[in-house]
C-alpha cells in the first residue's frame, strides 16, 4: 500500500471487538492482504454494483469516495442487507454525514442508524501515526 493510497487496514483489535458483537460475514472494502472476513469484495469485484443481501457487512471504505460508500451502505440496509458497520472519519461537516447519518438520526427518517464515538485515534495498517481525525463507528441496521 503506497502513501498515496487511501486504502487502510483496520486495526485487528478494533475489528475483533466489533466482530464479536456483530458476527460479520462480508468485508465489502478489502484487498486480499487486508481482508477481515473470509468472504470479501475488492476494487476489482466492485462492491458498489453488487447486492449485499443477507450479509452482515464490515466496511472500512476508501476515504476518497465516502459519499458513494455511505450512500450505498444506507441503501443496502433499506433493501435486504441486515447490517453494515462502517469505520469512518469523524467529520460532521460533510454531505455524506448529513445526508445518510445525521439527518436520519435527527429527523428519525430511518431509525436504524447508530453512531459510536471511540476514544482516541486509531493507527491503521502499518502506518506509524494515526490520522489527523478521530473515527466514528456508524451502524446501519435493517428494520425488516
Amino acid at each position: 500500500m503506497s502513501k498515496k493510497s487511501d486504502e487502510r487496514e483496520t486495526p485487528q483489535f478494533l475489528f475483533d471487538n466489533l466482530n464479536k458483537e456483530f458476527n460479520f460475514t462480508l468485508d465489502v472494502c478489502a484487498t486480499p492482504e487486508n481482508a477481515k472476513c473470509n468472504c470479501f469484495l475488492t476494487k476489482e469485484t466492485d462492491a458498489l454494483s453488487l447486492s449485499w443481501a443477507g450479509e452482515r457487512c464490515f466496511m472500512n471504505p476508501p476515504y476518497s469516495d465516502l459519499y458513494s460508500w455511505v450512500e450505498y451502505a444506507s441503501s443496502q440496509v433499506r433493501l435486504d442487507c441486515p447490517l453494515v458497520v462502517a469505520i469512518l472519519p469523524c467529520d460532521t461537516s460533510t454531505r455524506w454525514f448529513h445526508h445518510f447519518i445525521w439527518d436520519d438520526i435527527l429527523h428519525q427518517t430511518y431509525p436504524g442508524v447508530e453512531l459510536r464515538f471511540p476514544k482516541g485515534r486509531f493507527k491503521f495498517g502499518k502506518y506509524q501515526t494515526s490520522p489527523k481525525f478521530a473515527t466514528i463507528i456508524s451502524i446501519f441496521r435493517s428494520l425488516k
